[in-house]
């Protein structure tokens, strides 16, 4: 039932004055099975340094005074244990605390001495990812050995079905191993706003051996949890150039299938949150995601808890194709609270949430009632000013049972004065999580790629925007006529090749100190270096090779070289042995998905009759029924076209007998004309390697152009 600001506030400080016993802790809903709960208690951050960690993007940041407890769901049959006080002495922290399926053993991050944060000078230890086990009673470091375990800010861990552990890391095991195959240092990249090194997914044993990268996002992925269908869903920050929102993402434990699957539309102001971004996502029993919602900073950390059907919906108001749905819109709050990201919220905020298996109608949650400074005393909001400007007090985080069916709140802690509770779990079984086997070789990744470190993309056709055609600019409006030699040239086709680019490690200051200016004019889109390009076929189709585990986006371009339209601000990767497939391009400006695991339906339908050529075109080359022409090719050659560093087209397809014309004449354009040094490094050609690129220094290739005469 819906109450008006306040009233629910009301209610809880009721609830905490009366239900309190003489042992501290309080009475809680006689219905609940004794489980245990554990969270972390924390001090409250009161000066300018400290309040770094309200601020999303402060992934590192810690508290001193922060430890791991554990106690019953029913406060007044056991009493809350310090886990972690040995080990931090005081001085340390804790963080991002998940359960094992059976609900014996507790993962969590911890600090053995603040500072954690590798952009503090101060900091001389890490964060290290410890187990607990309820049924020994014993602690362990995951990573054993002390060097290993301290080379890198390991965060956020989480069992897979198969008992490895899947978690966020800068250690960039493969990205920096990359490094050092193409000659350069091996260092750990900064993220895209180059503060501090980028955390990104990895997975490892349950002895902290055989460690390996899974996501290459050149910013952070965080908070990874494991869905029931085996999949490991997270919270990317997307912060390619102009962009910087957080949405959701899955991945396979392999490191196969990136998939956007939530947000890249849904960053609109609610009644609630202003530049809302999706973090912490848990999925409950009955297969909704519940998401903590907030901005990056500003809130002391809080926001309000969401639950979001990604069954039928990729974004708030976007239903999957053929799905269909009652609501109008996926993100729901599941309280009828106003925790506004204001700095008065009329019913306070939430911090941290935690699923009970089996029971979706309650959460274990950490939740502070609005406060404000009148004068040197603190007041409830709802209180007068009195002609006194206010300001916002510390939070008051503490333990609830929030129900959802009745919107009550149920205190289970007394809350205490300059002290936060958060990274919330409940120690119980949940249900059983599908299995998800590595895919390898001839079992969904292809031998052939796989053995030189590369992937693939298919692209049906780069005219297919959005499930319409689109055929940018051409005097042609169909791709069945921009594909017909016998309708249309080659120079009557606006998008001529694909340009693959990827993303440059930037190194911290420890590791090599350069200008600004080496940016070039756009800082932000930081260093890139071109992979290289591929002719596109006459229906758009494009099919080709692409380094593995390696950051890349693509560009349409023109016969000159120069890019249609807007810029791609999406980062792609792809394992080694995979083919990642798209129906075609997307305009953001449009109120389409795009790049989730459901896709609109394509437009183009591919050939028309099978074991016919395409219309007007050399008969040596058949196509299979809804082939389309980049598949055709690669059918009949028999192996994947590599990226080429020059322009480089020639007409296949044209038959001058049946499409009354000659064929299109031959086009390239080669680094070797310039008379400067060739930008080209790597192995390119004849047999392609991955480690071919195209890097250009403008005093090297640029300038000297300029001073021809």
């Amino acid at each position: 039932m819906r109450r008006e600001p306040g009233s629910l506030i009301i209610l809880a400080g009721i609830w905490i004055l009366s239900s309190c016993q003489n042992d501290g802790t309080t009475a809680v809903d006689p219905i609940i099975s004794p489980v245990s709960i554990l969270y972390v208690d924390r001090p409250v951050p009161t000066t300018q340094q400290e309040k770094r960690l309200y601020d999303l993007r402060q992934v590192f940041s810690g508290m001193a005074g922060g430890d791991l407890f554990i106690r019953g769901l029913n406060g007044n049959l056991d009493t809350a244990r310090n886990l972690t006080g040995q080990l931090t002495n005081g001085q340390g922290d804790v963080r991002d605390v998940s359960v094992s399926p059976d609900g014996d053993r507790v993962l969590f991050s911890l600090c053995q001495r603040v500072p954690c944060d590798p952009a503090d000078r101060n900091a001389t230890t890490t964060w290290n990812i410890w187990e607990y086990t309820l049924s020994t009673d014993s602690l362990r470091r995951i990573i054993a050995e002390d060097i290993t375990a301290e080379s890198a800010e390991d965060l956020s861990p989480v069992f897979l079905p198969d008992g490895r552990i899947v978690f966020t890391s800068t250690r960039q095991k493969q990205s920096r191993a990359r490094l050092l195959d193409e000659g350069m240092p091996q260092f750990a990249s900064l993220e895209e706003s180059r503060q501090v090194q980028a955390a990104v997914l990895h997975i490892m044993n349950e002895d902290g051996t055989q460690i390996r990268q899974l996501s290459f996002n050149p910013s952070h992925d965080l908070f990874p949890t494991v869905l029931q269908d085996g999949r490991i869903l997270f919270a990317r920050n997307d912060h390619m150039g102009s962009r910087n929102e957080i949405n959701l993402y899955t991945i396979r434990p392999d490191g196969t299938e990136l998939k956007l699957v939530y947000g890249a539309h849904s960053h609109v102001d609610t009644p609630n949150t202003s530049n809302p971004q999706f973090l912490r996502p848990r999925e409950q029993s009955n297969g909704q995601i519940l998401t903590l919602i907030r901005p990056f900073s500003g809130t002391q950390s809080g926001g309000e808890i969401a639950s979001i059907d990604l069954l039928n919906f990729s974004d708030k108001t976007l239903l999957r194709p053929n799905h269909f749905s009652a609501s109008s819109s996926t993100q729901s709050p599941v309280t009828s609270l106003k925790t506004s990201s204001s700095p008065f919220p009329p019913d306070g905020r939430f911090l941290d949430f935690a699923t009970i298996p089996d029971d979706p109608a309650r959460l274990l949650v950490s939740w502070s009632p609005c406060r404000k400074m009148l004068g040197q005393s603190v007041f409830p909001c709802i209180t007068p000013d009195q002609g006194i400007v206010p300001s916002e007090a510390d939070p008051l985080y503490s333990l609830y049972l929030l129900n959802r069916a009745d919107q009550t709140l149920i205190p289970l802690q007394i809350p205490r004065p300059g002290r936060m509770l958060s990274d919330l779990a409940v120690a119980d079984s949940f249900p059983f999580q599908n299995l998800l086997r590595d895919k390898s070789s001839g079992q969904g990744l292809d031998q052939a790629l796989l053995s030189v470190q590369a992937g693939a993309i298919n692209i049906r056709s780069v005219y297919d925007m959005d499930g319409k055609e689109n055929t940018l600019g051409s005097i042609h409006s169909t791709i069945a006529s921009l594909a017909d030699p016998a309708q249309s040239t080659a120079s009557e086709r606006p998008a001529r090749f694909l340009r693959l680019v990827k993303a440059v490690s930037i190194p911290d200051r420890n590791t090599r100190r350069f200008a600004d200016t080496a940016f070039g004019r756009s800082r932000q889109q930081l260093m890139r270096e071109i992979i290289g390009y591929v002719p596109i076929e006459p229906d758009g189709s494009v099919i080709v090779k692409v380094p593995a585990n390696v950051p890349f986006a693509l560009s349409i371009v023109d016969r000159d070289g120069k890019r249609i339209g807007p810029r791609h601000q999406n980062w792609l990767q792809v394992s080694a042995g995979e083919v990642l497939k798209c129906n075609g391009c997307h305009d953001h400006g449009s109120s389409s998905s795009h790049g989730t695991d459901t896709p609109a339906p394509s437009v183009y339908p591919g050939a028309l009759v099978d074991q016919t050529p395409f219309p007007n075109t050399l008969s040596s080359r058949k196509a299979v029924l809804g082939e389309t022409m980049a598949e055709t090719l690669l059918r009949s050659n028999g192996t994947f076209p590599s990226p080429n560093p020059d322009l480089d087209f020639q007409d296949i397809w044209t038959d001058p007998a049946v499409a009354g014309r000659a064929i299109d004449p031959p086009l390239l354009l080669t680094y070797s004309v310039t008379g400067t040094p060739s930008p080209v490094k790597g192995t390119c050609s004849p047999n392609w390697t991955p480690g071919c690129r195209i890097i250009l220094h403008y005093p090297d290739h640029i300038q000297p152009l300029w001073d021809k005469n």
